[in-house]
């Protein structure tokens, strides 16, 4: 029985390493559930459907808000994950909640909200966001986990000495 119990317990260990590693592998590369990838300046913008034309401006616009941040690094390249159609936003709300977007890692930005490019907002719920602000808040998130690293970026460290204008 003893036997029984130790094979039982070690199975269920491996699957479960392996599910959540391929959950890590799937978030960590968004290209595995998108159909393409667009590439333009410091942005890889992964997508199912044809980019709307207005999507590089918001971008540019969000990069000019970003740029004068302190902790802003140039050579940062931003993965930008949009909501069309992709299992990847759904995926990270499973785990993270329901949200316009989701700014993580060092680099990733994922629009979980209904954009609307050309009028620049997202949509969730009823309630619209402003698209280039939301872009340039996420990308602010992957600043500060880039500079911070996992353990000391809040809200993971809830750290008193960095405060937020405002706070």
């Amino acid at each position: 029985m003893k036997r029984k119990i130790f094979k039982w317990t070690l199975q269920f260990t491996v699957l479960i390493i392996l599910l959540f590693g391929g959950l890590t592998l799937t978030v960590l590369n968004p290209t595995l559930l998108y159909a393409n990838k667009t590439v333009f300046e410091n942005f890889t913008v992964f997508h199912n459907k044809p980019l709307d034309k207005d999507l590089k401006t918001r971008l540019d616009d969000a990069r000019n808000i970003i740029k004068d941040n302190q902790l802003f690094d140039s050579n940062l390249k931003f993965d930008i994950c949009l909501n069309d159609g992709s299992l990847y936003p759904s995926l990270l709300e499973i785990f993270m909640g329901q949200a316009f977007a989701l700014g993580f890692t060092s680099n990733k930005v994922a629009i979980c909200g209904n954009a609307n490019y050309k009028e620049n907002y997202v949509e969730v719920n009823g309630y619209k966001w402003n698209l280039t602000q939301l872009i340039a808040h996420e990308e602010t998130h992957c600043l500060v986990y880039n500079k911070l690293g996992f353990w000391k970026s809040n809200p993971i460290a809830n750290n008193p000495e960095w405060k937020w204008e405002g706070s």
